[in-house]
């Protein structure tokens, strides 16, 4: 298939030659289609999250990179896996669309170089090594290591390629794999709602061309209308393609740049809410408006008169200092600035709220209350507020604080206007965790 400005078609001796890897197979021969079509065979809740679908849809069948990560989340049995599937087949048909994750960088990089996008399943925890493999896969990078039985010969493999990851829960927990993806959270299925596969791969195959054809008519309007738009935000190249192609896909012109800026946000304000470390930061900055001094200082100061480290803070003053370089994007996100100064003795690390009237505001940490209404007053504080609820240090551990030093206790009975007895319960995973330990064994570092 030959796409252009003018339009797509198939062409019998093209000018290139292909690769093709041992377990592709052959795409479809598109015809003329809508790429709505797909819509009944993503279980996505709502319009948005489709439309961030149809977009990694068409990011993906460009023919340079950088790709976005597409991640498909939400509890078992709400067809991730099938999802998955399907859309490969729209991009990379397969004959093993979907695998587990790779054990090394070396492996991820030599599946790229088999397949045209990759997925990887049912994924639980993405370790520090292979989120950064991944990321470089997503933006272009390679791998370069002595050649087998050779001594001085180096092969060298390069690649760059569109990925799929499904799993539950908050398996992207690093802010560099966040700012690439695309998160995606299909709703649950209903017992009687349940199909056969056949039956959806039936139905899906008869629609298939259509929808291959309409993603190729967005491409083509892409390739037109490239020099007629702009786009100024991480993943500039994936963004400019998308958006030069939205008369094709019935958008407005700068509704994906909002899309786009709205989920990249919330993803943000998700692994803060997350983080125990950010948290605790967001509180101190709250409570002192700014914080002066080293990174073993800042270090001391969070651990306090607690008897034992708590497992969130790195256990050096150089890893405290790593991992609030990767907070700091989402922190500005949402209103304090991180600074760096150097003087003639020490390097000064400043936490601040941001000032000017145009500087995202930072509120106080939402209080929960008591009794039947508790639920939603911390819902309300949620939805007004920018910023997660962040954990109190009292509540994360028993014993001191770790912006005031004071120390706290903790009660072994739960009163009954205890939020946790109410019929909803509003709040992070973190403080969630904090009511279920409540008057229960000490907290180990694996509790969490």
């Amino acid at each position: 298939m030959e796409i252009d400005a003018a339009g797509w078609r198939i062409v019998k001796t093209p000018p290139v030659y292909f690769t093709r890897g041992m377990a592709s197979l052959p795409l479809p021969t598109p015809v003329r289609g809508d790429p709505r079509a797909l819509r009944p065979f993503v279980n996505v809740a709502d319009a948005r999250d489709f439309d961030l679908v149809l977009a990694w849809l068409v990011g993906a069948l460009q023919p340079r990179g950088p790709y976005p990560v597409l991640a498909l989340g939400g509890r078992q049995g709400c067809a991730k896996t099938t999802c998955a599937r399907l859309l490969l087949a729209l991009v990379d048909p397969n004959k093993a669309p979907v695998r587990s994750e790779p054990k090394s960088e070396d492996d991820l990089i030599v599946a790229a170089q088999h397949s045209r996008a990759l997925c990887f399943d049912n994924v639980s925890r993405l370790s520090a090594d292979l989120s950064d493999a991944i990321c470089r896969v997503s933006t272009g990078g390679g791998l370069a290591k002595r050649q087998l039985y050779k001594d001085a010969d180096v092969v060298v493999l390069s690649v760059c390629a569109p990925v799929v990851l499904t799993g539950i829960g908050s398996y992207i927990v690093r802010g560099d794999l966040a700012d690439r993806a695309i998160p995606v959270t299909l709703k649950p299925i209903k017992d009687d709602d349940y199909k056969p596969e056949r039956e959806i791969m039936a139905a899906f195959e008869a629609v298939l061309p259509g929808i291959l054809g309409g993603l190729l008519d967005a491409v083509s309007c892409s390739i037109r209308r490239r020099g007629d738009v702009t786009a100024r935000t991480r993943m500039a190249d994936f963004n400019l393609a998308v958006e030069a192609a939205a008369p094709a896909l019935g958008w407005q012109p700068g509704y994906f740049q909002e899309l786009v800026a709205d989920t990249r946000q919330r993803a943000r304000m998700d692994l803060l809410s997350d983080d125990d470390l950010a948290q605790e930061l967001i509180e101190l900055v709250r409570g002192h408006g700014e914080w002066r001094g080293t990174v073993a200082g800042l270090r001391e100061h969070l651990i306090g008169d607690r008897k034992r480290t708590p497992h969130w803070v790195p256990r050096t003053a150089r890893a405290l200092g790593n991992a609030i370089r990767r907070l700091e994007p989402m922190l500005e996100a949402i209103g304090i600035l991180v600074e760096r100064r150097k003087t003639s003795s020490e390097r000064v690390l400043i936490l601040k709220l941001a000032g000017g009237d145009d500087a995202p505001q930072v509120p106080l940490a939402p209080q929960v209350a008591t009794g039947a209404d508790s639920s939603v007053a911390h819902r309300d504080a949620w939805k007004h507020s920018n910023v997660p609820p962040a954990h109190s240090s009292n509540e994360r551990d028993s014993g001191t604080s770790g912006t005031s030093g004071t120390s706290t206790a903790r009660s072994n009975s739960r009163p009954e206007s205890d939020p946790i007895a109410a019929e909803e319960w509003h709040a992070t995973a973190g403080d969630l965790v904090d009511e279920l330990m409540e008057g229960q064994a000490p907290e180990t570092p694996n509790t969490r």
